[in-house]
């Protein structure tokens, strides 16, 4: 489910997200590979928290993302700081774009939003025709652990004077969870408008994750666990994914 009105205060909610360490993730890889790598694309790129740094460092990049009013957000961002990003609201299981890029990338766990195995697969095959041969493939997905023991069964509060919301987060079949929304927002004075919004999330063994990519045309080059560069544990909460592209597929 593509996010609606929470687009217009996801970024007050993601004040205090880790955007620098993803950005620091990416380029280490960069820098780790051999490139040149110029031409980035940011699959699930939300409202650009991401994708507008690193247009400011000198790279050309294109979001990508199913939110028509994430992208709105994303493009009002970009025109305040004058970065001309590409955007393009396409779902990500059939995205496709003129040209070739030379990395692909998707943080903050948008992958685990794909709710069927085939869904994860026919990202990682999209993502093998939208790649240059030696592209690289970066992405990070919640863990099975951050899902079953974290997630599933609580609660979480936030308040401020202009937004509070309440966050339930209900256990499902097949490492789902299904997250419940309400938020009370101030429009004037003394006024809160109540709305909701319901979506879910399912995560993978990372055996799994490894084997599709692998099928798809990919050569594993890693797996890191939560913004470190040690392997995951059987309590890592979130996977840092790096894959490189060495064949096509038909």
């Amino acid at each position: 489910m593509a996010y609606k009105k929470m687009a217009y205060i996801y970024d007050q909610l993601m004040k205090d997200a880790p955007y620098e360490q993803w950005v620091q993730f990416l380029l280490q890889a960069l820098k780790k590979e051999e490139g040149p790598f110029q031409h980035l694309v940011d699959l699930g790129c939300g409202t650009g928290s991401i994708s507008i740094p690193l247009s400011r460092m000198g790279y050309s990049v294109t979001g990508i993302d199913l939110s028509e009013d994430m992208l709105a957000v994303a493009k009002e961002k970009a025109d305040e700081v004058r970065i001309d990003l590409s955007l393009f609201q396409q779902d990500m299981r059939k995205w496709t774009l003129p040209r070739q890029a030379d990395v692909v990338f998707s943080f903050c766990d948008s992958f685990n939003y794909l709710l069927k195995e085939e869904d994860i697969q026919s990202v990682f095959r999209q993502t093998n025709l939208g790649l240059v041969t030696g592209g690289l493939f970066l992405f990070d997905m919640h863990t099975p652990y951050k899902i079953k023991e974290e997630f599933a069964g609580r609660t979480f509060t936030w308040v401020e004077d202009d937004v509070t919301y309440i966050w339930n987060c209900h256990g499902m079949q097949h490492l789902m969870v299904e997250h419940e929304l309400i938020f009370f927002v101030k429009e004037k004075e003394n006024l809160y408008r109540r709305w909701e919004e319901v979506h879910f999330q399912r995560a993978y063994p990372m055996e799994s994750v490894i084997g599709w990519l692998e099928e798809a045309g990919f050569g594993f080059l890693s797996c890191t666990a939560d913004f470190s560069d040690q392997p995951p544990t059987g309590k890592t909460e979130r996977i840092f994914y790096k894959a490189k592209k060495i064949r096509d597929i038909r």
